[in-house]
């Protein structure tokens, strides 16, 4: 990374060169919770030698004031896209920063605790709910939830139909198959088991990048991620200790579960990160498509009856909690944290399987065996190794000034 030189905007403590492998010319700076980029295309003076001359830097977007920074980017700043209802990576974000501030560690902590907590959740309303019930149930309270968001602060929701036919296909394999896959899961597999197969997800959103060619260049640091990916997995599905492995079709439709989320990332970055509307309609417009999608599935998954459904206040407030809260509001503070602190709100990844055990022993008694443990270590070491920034390097092709 560059030497860190004053701050254009004469806002900022210091500004940062970012290095990064698609826009090598994207500089930020941080102060106060307010940011500014300088990137795009470069300009022959490098901003009137305010700037390292290693990097090419333009444009200037002026911070705006906590209460008037927007969940929307246009083109030219950071591109935030739909989400999902558990969206570990569904936020596509052009920018890295760490996350300093108290506003943005209490959201690292609420979000780890629900998304944490949501096989919990799911494990208690399923006993008194079928699992195509409760996927239609959460998903329409989360989009109720987005919508008056959305109308409170005033923000209209997409009505092309080009836009509503990618917000269907995110919908179906980001929310409707993987929420009813790993609700099935969870009726025989612990919680916690649910919440580590979860955190596979930017594993095989790497794999399918790959397969497709989204991901460009194969590095070495990829490979190596996906290989410690496929150890701590083995490990958790109970190769090791002996005679402590998990039942095979639970587990498949878990790790498939993962595999539909790392899809729909694949899918949003390819066809909807250049679709210009605010992230939070595009959230709630994508839940409002899984709802109507997850009600056409119940002839299919037998929930179309109500004969199995026992609503104690136990499942009540569980199945509240996941669509209103796990769901809904996280959402909308995910929204917010990846607009402040940017790629970084994505280290809620690692606290994920963590939070999922601690409650499932804590909560349900639920015996976590040593594979466990270790397995979910590998398997986030992999998602490190992934996710690792490359280094600066001296020689780093410059691109010309008239380009």
């Amino acid at each position: 990374m560059a030497t860190p030189f004053p701050c254009p905007a004469k806002r900022a403590v210091r500004c940062h060169p970012q290095d990064d492998d698609e826009y090598p010319a994207r500089v930020t700076c941080v102060s106060w919770s307010r940011q500014h980029r300088l990137g795009g295309t470069p300009l022959a003076r490098a901003a009137e030698g305010l700037v390292d001359p290693s990097v090419n830097v333009a444009r200037v977007t002026e911070p705006q004031p906590d209460r008037h920074l927007r969940e929307r980017r246009t083109a030219d700043s950071s591109r935030v896209t739909a989400v999902s209802a558990e969206p570990l990576l569904a936020l596509t974000v052009r920018n890295t920063m760490g996350i300093t501030g108290r506003a943005p560690l209490v959201r690292l902590v609420v979000l780890a605790g629900l998304w944490g907590s949501s096989f919990l959740w799911a494990a208690v309303a399923l006993k008194g709910l079928p699992p195509g019930v409760l996927t239609v149930v959460r998903l329409a309270l989360g989009s109720a939830l987005l919508l008056g968001f959305c109308r409170l602060r005033g923000i209209r929701i997409p009505a092309e139909p080009r836009v509503w036919t990618h917000l269907a296909v995110v919908a179906a394999i980001g929310n409707v198959i993987p929420l009813l896959l790993f609700a099935y899961a969870v009726r025989s597999i612990d919680s916690h088991v649910g919440g580590m197969l979860n955190a596979t997800t930017p594993l095989w959103t790497l794999a399918i990048g790959i397969c497709t060619g989204a991901t460009g260049r194969i590095r070495g640091r990829y490979v190596a991620g996906l290989l410690a990916g496929l150890v701590g997995t083995l490990l958790v599905i109970g190769t090791w200790p002996p005679g402590e492995g998990l039942p095979a079709v639970p587990t498949m439709l878990g790790l498939l579960a993962a595999a539909s989320y790392g899809a729909s990332y694949v899918y949003i970055d390819r066809y909807m990160s250049k679709i210009d509307r605010p992230p939070v309609a595009l959230a709630a417009g994508q839940l409002v498509a899984g709802t109507v999608l997850a009600l056409l599935t119940l002839p299919v998954t037998g929930a179309h009856s109500l004969d199995g459904v026992r609503l104690t206040p136990a499942v009540v407030l569980a199945t509240i909690t996941l669509g209103a809260f796990c769901t809904g509001l996280a959402t909308v503070l995910n929204i917010r944290q990846i607009a402040e602190v940017g790629q970084a709100a994505s280290v809620v990844l690692y606290l994920l399987p963590v939070v999922a055990a601690v409650l499932g022993w804590l909560v349900l008694d639920e015996h976590i065996t040593a594979g466990t443990v270790v397995g979910t270590a590998v398997v986030l070491v992999g998602v490190g190794l992934t996710r690792a920034k490359r280094p600066a390097t001296e020689d780093r092709r410059r691109i010309p000034a008239d380009t």
